[in-house]
């Protein structure tokens, strides 16, 4: 199932020494003081259109070549709507961990061909203090289309995906395939599911440490060698609404029994 993302109501104010923002940027080029440095206001030369897309392409065609130099492009920009960057075909290898913090941008799309076509790799050895790829700090982030792929299982505690943001809309997960890591999906934040969800080789699946992980759009997972397949953690919660559960080869489907809450959290809606 595709999601429509536009349809979310997100508001954002412009954050600055000045105040509180606002979200009337037309009336603020109107100021002689906007483009001036002007500590309240974010500057018009950061602007970035709603619906905007940045291309990644191995060939050199795109914008850029990596990943991570297009996150880095959108570091102190700001926009009014979904900012999507699409990989292209191939396998995209990243050397340092993703950090996302967006502010201003009500949501960043990173965005594959398919999971047949594009693949994220981590090209890290598993070493101490390789603990993630993708580390979503602040904002709102939605990954779909892709593969990614990670250092291997040797490191029980190495998430592919982590949400450590508690105070937006969280990260929205759709039509991905994870494999070869400790964790595949972490929260301690907002996480929702949709599409189909495939992991593949890792220790824990989906894993909530006082987190929420839910979903209204009826995921298909499919789980291929694992210890855990959901776990929860810390007061996690996970909530799934209508999902269907495919297992091979997982140890325990859940760490706890559905439908009762206990200190470790709470799981709902799994099928075991």
């Amino acid at each position: 199932m595709t999601l429509d993302f536009n349809t979310f109501n997100l508001t954002q104010k412009a954050e600055g020494g000045g105040g509180s923002g606002t979200t009337n940027h037309a009336q603020l080029s109107n100021l002689d003081y906007a483009n001036a440095g002007h500590t309240g206001f974010l500057s018009n030369e950061n602007f970035i259109p709603a619906n905007t897309i940045i291309t990644v392409e191995l060939d050199g065609t795109g914008d850029y070549t990596k990943l991570s130099d297009a996150i880095e492009f959108l570091i102190n920009k700001w926009s009014t709507g979904v900012v999507t960057i699409q990989l292209g075909e191939g396998v995209f290898t990243e050397t340092e961990q993703i950090n996302i913090s967006s502010y201003n941008i009500p949501i960043i799309e990173i965005k594959g061909k398919s999971t047949a076509l594009t693949t994220l790799k981590d090209g890290r050895t598993a070493t101490t203090g390789v603990n993630r790829l993708l580390f979503k700090l602040y904002g709102s982030l939605l990954i779909s289309n892709l593969t990614i792929e990670g250092v291997g299982t040797s490191l029980t505690n190495y998430r592919c995906l982590d949400d450590a943001d508690n105070y937006s809309l969280g990260m929205l997960v759709n039509d991905v395939t994870i494999k070869n890591c400790g964790i595949a999906i972490a929260t301690s934040g907002y996480l929702s599911l949709g599409g189909t969800i495939t992991i593949n080789n890792c220790i824990d699946g989906i894993m909530s440490s006082s987190g929420n992980c839910k979903s209204n759009w009826s995921p298909t997972f499919n789980f291929d060698t694992a210890t855990n397949a959901f776990k929860v953690q810390y007061g996690g919660q996970i909530h799934l609404m209508g999902a269907t559960c495919n297992y091979t080869n997982v140890t325990n489907r859940t760490n706890q029994t559905v439908g009762t809450a206990t200190n470790n959290g709470w799981i709902t809606g799994v099928t075991v």
